[in-house]
This record gives C-alpha cells, structure tokens and sequence, in this order.
C-alpha cells in the first residue's frame, strides 16, 4: 500500500511535465506509453529546442520513464543512448549565464618555453602548481592538501599517484567512505614530442619540482608544495596556492610578450578544466566525478562555458590534461583518478 502511495505522488508531480509529453505525442500520432527509444529521443531534442535546461530535461526523462515502466518495463532513464544524447544536447543547446575567464589555455604556449630544468625555482613553483591544478580540475584546498610523503610514481615517472590529506578540507568534500580518505589523483605523463618530453607535461613538470626541492624540505614539512623561500620550516597556506596558480597564468603570458590586464583567479582554473574536458567529448558523469560534483546543475549553473574558438583551435593541434583526461590532439594517453 505504501508503494502504490508513493507512486501515485510521484504521477501527481508529473502532471504538468507528463500533459506537455502527451500533447506532443498525440501531434505526431504516438503513443505515450507503448513508446520506443527514437521518439523519446526526438522528444528530448525537442524539449532542448524549447529552451530547456538540461536539469528540466532529466525531470521530464524521469516522468516519462516512471510511467512508461508501470506498464511496459522500459527504463528509459538508465538507457545509455538517451544518456549519452542528452550529454551531447546539453552541449549543443548551452547557454552560458556568466563570463568565461579572459585567459586562454593557449597560456600554455608560454608556460612551455618554461625551461624546467634552466628556470628560477620560484618560475617552476607558479608552472607546476598551474599545470597539476589543471591536470585534476582541483579546487585550492585540495592543491593545498596534495601530500609529498604519498606520492608514488614509477621509476621512468610516466605516472604520479598524489594523495589528498583529508584533514585539511572543508567537512563537505567527498570521501571514500569505506577508506575515511579522499580518493588519490593519478596522472599520466604526456605523451613525448619528438623523443622529447612535453614542457607543459604536468607529471615532468611536477618531477623537476621535487628534485629541485628536495633539499630545501623540512621533515615536518607533508604538502607536496612548500613555501618558496629556502630552509622555511612553516606549512603554506591555501592562499600561497592561490597566488602561485594566478602567478602561473601570468607567467605564461610573460613568456609569450603579453599580460593578464583583467582579473583572473585561482578557480577559474577548474572552471576551464571542467568545461574544456566537457566540450571536448569527455562524458558528463566523468566530468561529475572527476570534480566531486554531486549535480550537473552545480557543473552547469558555477563552472560550465563553451571553450572560445581560440581554445578550439588549440586543442586541435596541442594536448593537455584536464580533469584527470588526456584531451586534444593526441587522447591515447588518459589520466584517471583511483
């Protein structure tokens, strides 16, 4: 008895959705229940064209897969297909409701003439933090709490496994329940140029960071970034992480004879690792897991814009890695997170 309530509150809640689903059907001489897989699809593109949010979307996939399922055991809202249609619809039909950042990625044709092994420490500090922060898609509490006692990688670097300190994030992060511990990131090295390693690669990059550092760490010292004045025995703080990702805009900007004249920030970093891996094909639940992000609406509404055509253009003759993705020319190459 309790089950039939429930459902019946839920086609209550449907009215309005499942009256405009009816409507439609019966102008193209459907019928709303026996219905198949092409004209729930050609109802989802419709319902974009109307100008729905792809939030509104799902709530109407939801009405009509809720019925139909009462009578004909269709699941249309776990269907791959229509999943992956409304991936590529929300894509298409986006409307961006805020300014995208007025830096590039291009960016990191500047950071790449940043000799890794030839620049001042403090150059490769502003690089590597820039880099592995757009490597994961990471928010600078969680760059603030990259361990360098657990960082593990092979003996040639071609990964880096780096593990979050759960203690020093905000109570509303994501964890693994079953471990009390954020999930490590792991990232792989950019494939080589002309048997040479990517300057803009994030895990070479990161490797001549710990070399260069490696005698200037206190013991008490656990972040994988340490203040960059020498022999200083304090932890950073998270704005030192901040201003070391904005530094590293300006830096590769400096390297290509140009400046950052508008304001940019540190979280304007995830925003377009997150809307370049999404723009760029990779699926939105990747997206969704990759940033901790429990809603699409969260992804949409704070960090999603369509990449400008100076970014397009860049990615179809460069790689990088964003979101724990290898994305670009050259995508054999992925990095994941564990």
């Amino acid at each position: 008895m309790s089950a039939r309530n429930n459902r019946q509150s839920s086609i209550d809640s449907y009215q309005n959705k499942w009256s405009l689903y009816i409507q439609w059907c019966k102008s193209r001489m459907f019928h709303p229940i026996y219905t198949n897989l092409s004209h729930v699809c050609a109802f989802l593109n419709y319902l974009f064209e109307l100008g729905r949010s792809s939030s509104t979307v799902l709530g109407y996939l939801a009405c009509i897969s809720t019925l139909t399922e009462l009578v004909t055991e269709e699941k249309w809202g776990s269907n791959l297909i229509v999943k992956n249609l409304i991936s590529h619809l929300s894509r298409k039909y986006y409307k961006p409701t805020r300014e995208p950042p007025q830096w590039e990625i291009s960016v990191l044709n500047g950071l790449a003439k940043v000799n890794n092994r030839t620049c001042h420490k403090y150059e490769l500090l502003q690089k590597s933090a820039f880099l592995l922060t757009l490597a994961a898609g990471a928010r600078r509490s969680e760059v603030h709490a990259f361990l360098y006692t657990d960082l593990k990688h092979d003996i040639n670097w071609t990964y880096v496994t780096i593990q979050i300190k759960e203690s020093f994030l905000a109570k509303h992060q994501k964890t693994v329940k079953k471990k009390g511990a954020m999930k490590p990131l792991t990232v792989w090295a950019l494939p080589l140029i002309e048997n040479e390693h990517n300057p803009i690669c994030p895990v070479w990059t990161l490797r001549a960071y710990v070399n260069r550092t490696k005698h200037s760490r206190s013991p008490g010292q656990v972040r994988l970034f340490i203040p960059s004045k020498d022999k200083l025995s304090k932890d950073i703080k998270i704005d030192s992480v901040s201003r070391w990702i904005k530094q590293g805009i300006e830096l590769g900007y400096s390297f290509m004879d140009e400046v950052v004249n508008t304001p940019h920030y540190a979280h304007q970093v995830r925003s377009t690792a997150s809307s370049v891996a999404f723009a760029t094909g990779v699926p939105l639940s990747q997206v969704l897991e990759a940033g901790n992000w429990s809603s699409q609406h969260t992804f949409f509404k704070n960090y999603y814009y369509p990449p400008s055509k100076t970014t397009t253009e860049w990615l179809s003759q460069n790689t990088t890695t964003v979101m724990g993705k290898a994305v670009g020319q050259a995508q054999h190459h992925k990095s994941r997170r564990h």
